[in-house]
């Protein structure tokens, strides 16, 4: 069994979660409030996008986890659901992380404007710099690049 794609994935979960703690940390020392907000109930289309990013961050986690402490054999998984090897877990890799570099970079570009959801009440200034230069979706474009390169690398 090959150990490298699950430390990666390990890693992956790690340092996505260690990020997200400590831009979590910072924001409650500057602010008195964590980056963490409810979703305003007269947006439904807010809370409809914060309810499935949410179900798809614990999908990928507990998913990810359960594939990292609990190895299945390949042999048990049958010839259709046996991980690739080769050249798609290198891809797989390799897709893995820069989603997860181009994140990190994302929590720095956004500094104090970082959130979890959209407070209405609350405003932060336009983030323009950084990774931002490239892409508005930061964030949510290379949340997709870390799920391909996860079911890449499985």
């Amino acid at each position: 069994m090959n150990i490298l794609p699950r430390v990666l994935l390990l890693t992956a979960l790690l340092t996505i979660g260690m990020a997200f703690l400590v831009s979590n940390l910072r924001q409650k020392q500057r602010t008195g409030r964590t980056t963490m907000r409810w979703p305003d109930p007269h947006h439904p289309g807010v809370v409809l996008t914060d309810l499935l990013f949410w179900l798809s961050v614990v999908g990928w986690v507990a998913g990810s986890s359960a594939w990292v402490v609990w190895p299945q054999s390949r042999d048990d998984l049958g010839p259709l659901l046996a991980s690739p090897s080769g050249p798609l877990q290198i891809l797989g890799a390799v897709i893995l992380s820069c989603g997860v570099s181009v994140i990190l970079w994302g929590f720095v570009s956004l500094g104090g404007s970082f959130r979890t959801s959209i407070d209405y009440g609350e405003q932060t200034s336009r983030v323009t710099g950084g990774v931002y230069l490239l892409s508005r979706n930061t964030m949510a474009d290379k949340l997709m690049l870390v799920g391909w390169g996860t079911a890449l690398l499985h």
